[in-house]
């Protein structure tokens, strides 16, 4: 069996809501604007993926972690 068999018997499509979060930040930078993590936090609100009050419990947890400065594996060339 193929790679390509078996990836497509078993591909399954994003989320509506997965898909609407990614269309908005590709229009953020298709029109060369800058992306606060407050913005990403808004985004992921309006597109009911995440509740207000789930992110103001992260936000209250991450207050005493520390930060990982290490980049996110690239997967979209420039």
């Amino acid at each position: 069996m193929s790679h390509e068999a078996y990836c497509e018997d078993f591909f399954t499509t994003a989320d509506k809501n997965t898909i609407n979060f990614v269309e908005q930040i590709t229009l953020w930078k298709k029109r060369n604007l800058m992306l606060y993590p407050n913005d990403v936090l808004n985004m992921l609100i309006d597109c009911n993926m995440i509740t207000m009050v789930e992110v103001e419990q992260i936000l209250e947890m991450t207050n005493k972690k520390q930060v990982d400065i290490t980049l996110p594996t690239r997967y979209i060339a420039e």
